[in-house]
Order: structure tokens, then sequence, then C-alpha cells
């Protein structure tokens, strides 16, 4: 009867062990084909057919359920507001010069007093 003993490595050897290991690839059959690559027709028509899609209500609240608890860094915060600075310092707004109807007002309005 043989006996079967498992290796254990330490932290240190794992380490080193996926540092030798990176851009390597486990089967040659699946070598350097990470995702497919589509002509530009090709995008274009997923791009259309994705168009337009009207999601259940339950679709959505799934949706929304997914995102809940999600937290951004104030890191990442802070770079999302650098980019648009940069942005529409070079840009101009699209609401700029428009006005909103008078029903949307109201709307806004009651949002508002609601809070």
């Amino acid at each position: 009867m043989t006996k079967t003993t498992q290796r254990v490595f330490t932290k240190k050897h794992r380490k080193n062990l996926s540092i030798s290991h990176k851009g390597q690839h486990s089967s040659p059959d699946t070598e350097f084909k990470k995702g497919n690559k589509f002509s530009v027709e090709v995008e274009q028509q997923r791009r259309e057919s994705l168009r337009g899609r009207e999601f259940s209500q339950v679709h959505k609240t799934n949706i929304s359920k997914g995102k809940m608890g999600h937290f951004v860094s104030v890191k990442t915060l802070a770079k999302l507001r650098q980019g648009h600075i940069d942005y529409f310092a070079n840009h101009i707004h699209p609401m700029k010069g428009k006005k909103f109807g008078e029903e949307v007002c109201r709307n806004m309005s009651k949002a508002q007093k609601l809070l």
C-alpha cells in the first residue's frame, strides 16, 4: 500500500510559481484565443441588433439589485470628476441653451419637494 502525500507550498513559493507561470498557456489549443475578434461589419450588426431592446420590469429590478451595495472608492470618484472637468473644458455641454418644458419643470419641482 502506497502512501499519498500532498505537498504544502509556502506563500512565498506559491507567489514565485504564479510569477513564473505568467503568460504561459495551459493548452496549445487555447493559445492566443482570448475572446473573439469580430470584423467591423459584424460588430455593427451586433450593435444594431441590441439597440432598442425593452427589458421587462423583473429584469430591470434584477439589474438594480445587482448593483446594490456596490461602492466606488474616493480615488475612483476623483478620477471620474477630473475626467468630466477635462472633457467639458474643451466641449460644450449638450444641454447648454436648452429649455425644459412646463410639465418637466413641474415634475422636477415635485421631486425636489419630496426630498
